[in-house]
């Protein structure tokens, strides 16, 4: 029996274009601060974030989605704009679906959001789920289909 024309890899489909840039995988750390300079810290973080963006022409970012969700916190995708940025990954806990939204409504609509999921946080990750269509604010995303080996 013929099974058909086969689906890509989900390595394949997020793959970066030879010529992309990828912002490093790494978390933010702070050193210690006065817990009321905390905000201002995380905007101009999220604001930097999305300036290099530019300039680097960053297309593909892979973070936990803390970090995206402080770039939503800080309102910066509201005035800046990242026309490059084509993926959206992430893993290692909850995807908060409000920022999650928020990501969304500010970035082309082509743009290819993934949640992973993985034993071992971000180190490994066993299964994906390709975002498509509305998730309402408060709705918890699936953490999706085992990737082929």
């Amino acid at each position: 029996m013929d099974p058909g024309p086969q689906s890509p890899t989900f390595s394949q489909q997020r793959a970066s274009p030879q010529k992309g840039r990828t912002a490093p995988r790494s978390g933010i750390s702070w050193p210690p601060v006065r817990p009321d300079f905390r905000p201002l810290l995380f905007t101009l973080g999220a604001v930097a974030l999305v300036v290099a963006w530019g300039t680097y022409l960053i297309n593909f970012v892979f973070w936990v989605p803390a970090v995206l969700t402080q770039v939503a916190r800080s309102k910066v995708l509201n005035s800046m704009k990242v026309p490059n940025l084509r993926k959206v990954l992430f893993a290692g806990e909850v995807m908060p679906t409000r920022h999650l939204n928020h990501w969304r409504q500010h970035l082309d609509s082509d743009v290819l959001f993934a949640n992973l999921y993985g034993p071992t946080e971000i180190t490994v990750d066993c299964t994906y789920h390709i975002l498509e269509g509305d998730y309402d604010d408060n709705e918890v995303l699936p953490i999706g289909k085992p990737c082929r080996n």
